[in-house]
């Protein structure tokens, strides 16, 4: 038996022991929190390597049915109490527990969850930043923000209305409009084809000379 719950996770499940000989049958249960959860690999990339060096191939069609309906007011398994995007987890939970702690500063790498909603991150973002200062009651302490880099594959033609170009506009303001704010600017650094992209180095270095130069509003 495996499990994952995390994207950055390798998906790989030791079945050691658990397989018979003859016919054996690999029934796989998904928690799915979103219309479109699940296994998101290519077809071929899903395998079952054995001890023998032989290799199944598990790409074609699978059985399955609805074990539970878990959509609201379902409750959610025990391990899901923390889920960050239930009312009050963020902040009941995992803010106000630490605001005595005194901080430096706060780095913000997040928006793309608020990109359908781009237009209003230019209003909610300096929102969450005065209500965490705060929260924290040492001023306004510095608050460097990851601009959302490049991700899916580029158009060829001009794409009206894109959500990830709006929400990285709203972030753009945000560094303009609040005092001792910087943006960190990682559209040339993106995958398109990963919305995690791997290259975090430049990630950093940008966020240090944000840090470095508290003036500067982009880096």
């Amino acid at each position: 038996m495996g499990g994952s719950a995390w994207v950055e996770n390798p998906r790989v499940y030791p079945v050691s022991g658990a397989l018979k000989p003859g016919k054996n049958v690999i029934a796989i249960r998904v928690l799915k929190t979103k219309p479109d959860g699940g296994f998101l690999s290519k077809p071929e990339d899903l395998h079952l390597p054995l001890g023998d060096q032989s290799n199944i191939p598990l790409a074609g069609e699978w059985k399955a049915k609805l074990s539970v309906d878990a959509r609201p007011q379902q409750p959610l398994p025990i391990a899901y109490e923390n889920w960050p995007v239930m009312p009050t987890v963020l902040y009941e939970g995992m803010l106000a527990p630490v605001a005595p702690l005194s901080i430096t500063g706060a780095i913000w790498y997040q928006g793309e969850q608020n990109s359908p909603r781009g237009y209003q991150y230019r209003k909610l973002l300096p929102a969450m930043i005065a209500d965490w200062r705060k929260l924290f009651a040492q001023g306004d302490f510095p608050f460097y923000i990851v601009s959302l880099p490049a991700f899916k594959q580029r158009s060829a033609t001009s794409v009206d209305g894109d959500e990830w170009t709006e929400t990285r506009e709203s972030q753009a303001l945000t560094a303009v409009a609040v005092p001792n704010t910087c943006l960190a600017i990682t559209i040339d650094i993106g995958d398109p084809d990963n919305i995690h992209a791997k290259l975090k180095e430049p990630v950093g270095e940008r966020l240090a000379l944000c840090a470095l130069n508290p003036t500067q509003k982009t880096a």
